[in-house]
């Protein structure tokens, strides 16, 4: 959560959007899917979604239900870019750097049969 934290105002969480899906599913019972969504909401999603994200359903196999979801996000306001730029930097460095990547097998094997 440290990364949520150092993003600035307008909070970019506010823009996120957590669907659930499978509400569709054969042999599953509608109360089942939705206690199981609101133990996401008052647990996994908590911090999440005390920060302003957007919660939706993904309920239909057709397009409509898909486009309610994207629906939703269009009706905020947009972020603007320097902003966005700006929290990315921030993250960055936050995050640890990725692990240096090693060469294979094959990879050694053809440098030292084609070096010149």
């Amino acid at each position: 959560m440290a990364v949520l934290s150092s993003l600035s105002v307008p909070e970019p969480v506010k823009h996120v959007l957590l669907a659930t899906t499978k509400w569709n599913r054969p042999n599953t019972d509608k109360n089942d899917n939705c206690s199981r969504e609101a133990e996401l909401i008052r647990s996994n999603w908590k911090h999440i979604t005390a920060k302003g994200a957007l919660i939706g359903k993904f309920e239909k196999t057709d397009s409509v239900s898909a486009w309610n979801l994207v629906d939703l996000l269009l009706e905020l306001q947009p972020l603007d870019l320097q902003s966005i730029y700006k929290d990315l930097d921030k993250i960055q460095k936050i995050l640890p750097a990725p692990p240096e990547k090693k060469k294979g097998f094959l990879a050694k094997l053809f440098l030292k049969l084609f070096r010149m």
